[in-house]
Formats: C-alpha cells, sequence, structure tokens
C-alpha cells in the first residue's frame, strides 16, 4: 500500500532494523521528513511543508478515538506507529475542506468509483487476456 501511515510506520522499522538501532529515526523527525522535509527537497519549503503565516494550508485531522489510538502518550509516536488511513476525521487542502467527519465534501466516491471503472474497463480486459 502506498497510504503515509503505512510508509511513516515501514520507513521507521526498515531503518531501526538496518541500523541495528532502535533511536534510529525517532517518531517526531519521520514527521518532520515528511512534512518540512518534503517541502525542501521538492524546493517548496516557501510554500508548503509547515503551518506558518503565507503558507498552504493543507492540514489533516486524525481522529484519537478508535482503539488502535489508545493511548497515545506521544502524539507523533501515534500518528508513524498507530495511525491509519481509517482514522483521517477530515482533510483541508489549500483552506479547502475536501473531507469531513470521514466523508467527501465535493465529490461523490460512488460516482468516481463508476467514472473510474467505465475508464478501466478496456485495460482490464487487456490485463486479464495477458494472464490467461
Amino acid at each position: 500500500t502506498l497510504d503515509l501511515f503505512t510508509q511513516f510506520d515501514l520507513f521507521a522499522k526498515f531503518h531501526k532494523t538496518t541500523l541495528k538501532d532502535r533511536s534510529a529515526f525517532p517518531a517526531w523527525q519521520i514527521i518532520q521528513l515528511a512534512t518540512s522535509g518534503a517541502a525542501a527537497a521538492l524546493g517548496l519549503a516557501d510554500l508548503i511543508g509547515s503551518i506558518e503565516p503565507g503558507k498552504r494550508a493543507d492540514l489533516t485531522l486524525i481522529e484519537t478515538r478508535s482503539a488502535n489510538m489508545f493511548p497515545i502518550f506521544d502524539p507523533y509516536s501515534a500518528l508513524v506507529y498507530s495511525a491509519k488511513a481509517a482514522n483521517v476525521d477530515s482533510v483541508w487542502v489549500n483552506g479547502r475542506r475536501l473531507v469531513s467527519g470521514k466523508q467527501l465534501t465535493e465529490l461523490s466516491l460512488e460516482a468516481s468509483r463508476s467514472e473510474l471503472e467505465t475508464l478501466m474497463g478496456p485495460f482490464r480486459k487487456a490485463a486479464c487476456q495477458e494472464a490467461i
């Protein structure tokens, strides 16, 4: 899977295992690499990557009531080791709320799935024929 939360967890565990060092890449550092570090790598640190006046406001609100999010002793560790995509409650992109209460606000998921299914039809048939 390519969801960000899975990648956080894998990044941490792979590096700790490879380096044989449990202190390598603490959770706060992984979050920093995924936010301001990613913005810097893309040359966009003046526009994104941190919450500051004048920057684009892309935010994700994570609900913490689910069993996998309890207990929380360190919010960074909870994000890296416990959070899943299913814990995303709300999302704002450039200040616009696109997800609220785990529901899309500007798109219909069913309509998007139907459109994608129609577009994928010819490719699915070709892939199935190749597999045979």
